[in-house]
């Protein structure tokens, strides 16, 4: 375009094709701007979800912890209300079998039944701390027994001899 302006003559010939395809550039970078932002945006609530519900494990983590830790003081204190701590049950639990074969020996061997509950009725009652807990662990030890002889009597029932082999007597030479 051309215009004459007293005397000065001005061409002004513009190229817009490069300013045209750098508008386009700039369009195309802010529509992934803008797709990223949006991303983001998930991403930042999708994080914000899972924080809150960390903080509610947490918190819930915390609480049961917290009740396991108060069930096992009340179950402690129960125990040693009992008598032994779980540990000491346990260790006075397996010397059972020692004290059986100490009673049935005596017994076997003639003594008389008084004779053998007045020695080994008091090593029972020093193993499990008294008389009570004593009468307790000896009535379970008998149950278990009982029960056995039950399970015993009916494998035998029901014909299942073989499932329990025969002891043998030991060959002396």
């Amino acid at each position: 375009m051309a215009e004459q302006v007293g005397g000065i003559f001005y061409d002004v010939d513009l190229d817009t094709t490069k300013l045209i395809a750098s508008q386009r550039n700039v369009d195309a970078a802010t529509k992934k701007v803008d797709a990223s932002l949006t991303s983001v945006s998930k991403a930042t609530k999708t994080l914000t979800a899972a924080t809150e519900l960390q903080g509610k494990v947490s918190r819930d983590l915390a609480k049961a912890q917290t009740d396991a830790a108060i069930a096992t003081a009340r179950f402690g204190d129960a125990s040693n209300r009992a008598g032994l701590s779980a540990k000491a049950m346990t260790a006075a639990t397996r010397q059972l079998p020692a004290q059986f074969t100490d009673i049935f020996t005596g017994l076997v061997s003639g003594q008389s039944p008084m004779s053998v509950f007045i020695q080994q009725g008091g090593q029972l009652r020093d193993i499990f701390g008294g008389i009570a807990p004593a009468a307790r662990a000896l009535a379970f030890a008998f149950q278990l027994l009982r029960l056995a002889r039950v399970e015993l009597l009916l494998r035998r029932r029901a014909g299942q001899q073989h499932a329990l082999p025969r002891p043998r007597a030991p060959i002396v030479r």
